[in-house]
């Protein structure tokens, strides 16, 4: 599986469905896409449909998700956050 490093619709991440839980993890690492190819494959795993309930961007600086479900966002937050 080839990792998908945004997955987001809108003109930008903000205006990406406001109101979904969100997180934002630092991503100032040398091995920051290992690291967020670990999360994705991680994601399809773990989170049903996560193509549909979550949405995903790699910037410079930080990693963001944002999630439909709370129970997503706290089982994502268990392990990542």
């Amino acid at each position: 599986m080839g990792v998908t490093y945004h997955h987001y619709e809108g003109p930008t991440w903000d205006l990406t469905k406001v109101g979904w839980y969100e997180c934002r993890i630092n991503a100032i690492r040398q091995d920051r896409f290992e690291h967020f190819s670990d999360i994705i494959e991680w994601l399809y795993e773990k989170i049903d449909k996560c193509e549909r309930h979550s949405r995903w961007i790699l910037s410079h600086t930080e990693m963001c998700f944002k999630f439909r479900y709370e129970r997503d966002y706290l089982l994502f937050m268990l392990r990542w956050g």
